[in-house]
């Protein structure tokens, strides 16, 4: 949901998505949203979505891995099998509408892969421009050439390097 997007956009989107399919429980009189399931978002129209202002294409691609995951076509498990982490990536961005970005952030935050490091990031590339106090963003080679020295635990570095210019000050 939030490829190609600004995050208060992205934050938007899910928020939509769960209030308006996730499950909800009220404690002390606060609503809480448990997110919808494979199986609800699977039998979701993409218009429906669009209503909730996603686009087409971003309708149709979680729609279709709803239904890749309800159907079994797709799992955590399955991926989680695979051992070689270019070979994860290369079995998530063939799925229409995941990219080698997408591939990353799943590997990290779904499969606990320790070396994912999506160089495409743009806020990655900014806080890494920032925090070497570069006069551009680093190129691909640049970021390659930084991340050989902690390639092992290039996951958890993103993570801190994502939040670095929040811990300014």
């Amino acid at each position: 949901m939030g490829q190609q997007i600004n995050l208060t956009f992205a934050y938007q989107l899910k928020k939509r998505l769960v209030q308006t399919y996730g499950e909800k429980i009220t404690y002390n009189y606060k609503a809480y949203y448990i997110h919808p399931t494979v199986e609800v978002i699977a039998n979701v129209s993409v218009q429906e979505l669009m209503d909730l202002k996603f686009s087409r294409r971003k309708a149709e691609y979680l729609i279709d891995i709803a239904k890749r995951m309800h159907s079994q076509m797709l799992s955590k498990d399955m991926l989680m099998d695979i051992k070689d982490t270019n070979e994860i990536e290369r079995s998530l961005i063939k799925i229409r509408g995941i990219g080698p970005w997408t591939a990353h952030y799943v590997m990290m935050r779904a499969l606990g892969v320790q070396d994912a490091f999506p160089i495409g990031d743009v806020g990655l590339q900014n806080a890494l421009k920032d925090i070497l106090n570069l006069d551009k963003k680093p190129s691909k080679e640049q970021m390659l050439s930084l991340n050989e020295g902690w390639h092992e635990w290039s996951s958890y570095a993103t993570f801190y390097i994502w939040r670095a210019p929040y811990n300014q000050n």
